[in-house]
């Protein structure tokens, strides 16, 4: 996206906060230790560049760590996780092929930060509007 667009898309909240820190959090839930140094990594060398750069304020950044964390909390408590995940077992079990198939274009556009997925939902209503 050219630079002109990014003036009108929101930083509120960062996009790079909630999912660095869900992901730091869900590193802590399998290990305190390297858990801290996730959370501390995060936190010096992915927001606090964001904030020295001026592309977040502070609240932005704050909201994408809280959401990511409050995510990965309610994630892993034992209520909802059974029915999240119970049917992606199954499926992991039945068809790994085309579990892992899926689970490896999942995790690519979550590190992607869904851009290209955006990018062709944009293209598709951009033409829609000029037809």
């Amino acid at each position: 996206m050219a630079a002109a667009g990014w003036q009108q898309v929101s930083s509120f909240p960062s996009d790079h906060a909630l999912l660095f820190f869900a992901l730091a959090t869900g590193i802590f839930y399998a290990s305190r230790r390297i858990g801290w140094f996730s959370l501390v990594y995060v936190s010096i060398c992915i927001c606090l560049p964001r904030l020295y750069l001026g592309e977040h304020y502070v609240t932005d950044i704050v909201a994408g760590a809280a959401l990511g964390v409050a995510a990965v909390w309610a994630a892993n408590r034992p209520a909802l996780r059974r029915p999240l995940t119970s049917w992606a077992l199954r499926w992991m079990d039945a068809k790994p092929s085309q579990f892992y198939c899926f689970a490896f274009l999942v995790t690519y556009q979550i590190a992607e930060l869904f851009d290209p997925v955006i990018k062709i939902i944009e293209f598709i209503v951009y033409r829609r509007l000029r037809a």
